[in-house]
């Protein structure tokens, strides 16, 4: 029956919004913070309907190692829930999307007036700068900026040529996004000669210059294991959630040479494998 749950919550949810956003236009015309507090409110309301209707509860670990004041929160943006969360989490974040979310009914009013930062995805490096422009007052007055976008080629070339002249390196997240562009970003690495680090070694096997992360064929041993278990009779919903407990570091000598880079001795004693 969980179609039904499904079907009587999206019900009840653009029932809800269209109420409530319709009750609430006045705060359009509100203060900022005014309209983020009544965009808060909405965010718990549709959370307590989940949880009613769906069954779907939460919990947040790891609040404590969120700075206050301004900061950058790059998150791993999955779900229309993740949306939902930040204002009740962060209280009022300066979330940057993009910009055809603005047109969305009662959202994008609402997270427009809230002082979201809409980019312009196809605008190349000019969307960097605008966001940067836009993002300068939300970070003087102490609020969290939340990244939610995704980005393609085109993007991560223009972020690349503006990041490499204010960074001495970079750390490339684990996203799957960044994952199927490993080539590129390898390429993008050594033209501009900014030494990363990558969480696979996949990419260091093509030129990158190091990574580290969990081993991946460990995980796929794990995979294997836990297959065997559920035929054998084990309830997945028994079998414990493993997090990753093997880590590599990986590191490509010959890309440090390419990038004119000295590598300590005792970071290359301490890597799992080097590459010359």
């Amino acid at each position: 029956m969980s179609w039904a749950r499904a079907l009587a919550f999206n019900f009840v949810f653009f029932s809800w919004t269209a109420i409530i956003g319709t009750l609430g236009l006045p705060f359009l015309l509100a203060p900022r913070a005014a309209a983020m507090r009544f965009g808060r409110f909405w965010a718990k309301s549709v959370l307590v309907l989940l949880k009613l209707i769906v069954g779907l509860s939460h919990e947040i670990r790891g609040l404590d190692r969120i700075p206050r004041g301004g900061c950058i929160i790059a998150m791993k943006h999955q779900s229309a829930w993740d949306t939902l969360v930040l204002p009740v989490v962060l209280g009022d974040p300066a979330i940057v999307l993009k910009r055809e979310l603005l047109l969305l009914p009662f959202y994008g009013w609402y997270a427009a007036r809230a002082g979201s930062i809409a980019i312009n995805r196809k605008a190349g490096a000019g969307a960097m700068r605008r966001m940067l422009a836009q993002a300068r007052a939300p970070a003087v007055v102490g609020r969290p900026i939340e990244i939610l976008n995704a980005a393609d080629n085109r993007d991560i070339d223009a972020s690349f040529a503006t990041l490499q002249k204010r960074a001495a390196a970079l750390l490339v997240p684990p996203d799957s996004l960044f994952l199927a562009r490993r080539v590129h970003l390898v390429g993008l690495t050594l033209r501009h000669a900014v030494p990363v680090l990558f969480p696979w070694r996949e990419a260091v096997e093509i030129g990158g210059l190091m990574s580290y992360g969990p081993s991946f064929p460990d995980g796929y041993r794990q995979v294997g294991l836990y297959t065997g278990r559920i035929l054998k009779g084990e309830k997945p919903g028994d079998l414990p959630v493993l997090r990753p407990s093997k880590f590599e570091l990986i590191i490509n000598l010959q890309t440090a040479k390419t990038l004119g880079l000295d590598v300590a001795p005792t970071l290359l004693g301490s890597a799992d494998e080097v590459i010359e």
